[in-house]
């Protein structure tokens, strides 16, 4: 895989989940269905295989985001349990402001904790702030890639207007 490759693997107008050189990352827009997990594992599977090696996962929650109900969240600790030896670390960034943010990173923060996925999970307000613990814990992995292929997934989403044409679900697509 290239190094500025990305693959965008699934999405719809709620998430979009896709992988880079090391790295396999979901954002998630509005609703985290049990349903759309799979995939995130899927992307995870396949960046370690290209990668060859244990990849970074990461998790990058809207501030417009509604809290996942409780079977979504089994499917996302079983998700990171089964991920175990195939991830290095992984980062849930929450990016919103405020007292309810600061709650709800504090919820996932304990419900990570009792999840022991076996390798290092945290939770962040920021990608920024994320891609550079997660740098710091793989040395083949740099902030800037990281960022940047957050990016590029992120601005793949499917939105209100593109739902006349294709989905992403019935596409793959790959970013030079």
């Amino acid at each position: 895989m290239e190094a500025n490759q990305v693959t965008i693997c699934r999405g719809n107008a709620d998430y979009v989940v896709g992988f880079a050189r090391g790295l396999a990352i979901a954002y998630w827009r509005y609703h985290t269905n049990a349903e759309y997990v799979p995939d995130l594992e899927a992307a995870a599977i396949r960046a370690h295989k290209a990668f060859g090696g244990p990849i970074a996962l990461m998790q990058i929650v809207s501030g417009a985001a509604i809290t996942p109900d409780s079977r979504a969240r089994s499917a996302l600790v079983q998700m990171l349990r089964s991920l175990n030896g195939l991830v290095s670390h992984s980062a849930i960034v929450h990016e919103a402001e405020g007292f309810r943010a600061a709650m709800i990173r504090s919820i996932v923060t304990g419900v990570a904790a009792l999840s022991n996925p076996g390798f290092p999970h945290r939770v962040f307000a920021e990608v920024p702030e994320a891609a550079n613990w997660m740098s710091q814990s793989n040395e083949r992995l740099n902030a800037v890639h990281i960022v940047s292929t957050a990016d590029r997934i992120r601005a793949s989403i499917v939105t209100a207007k593109d739902l006349g044409r294709p989905v992403l679900e019935k596409a793959v697509h790959r970013f030079p």
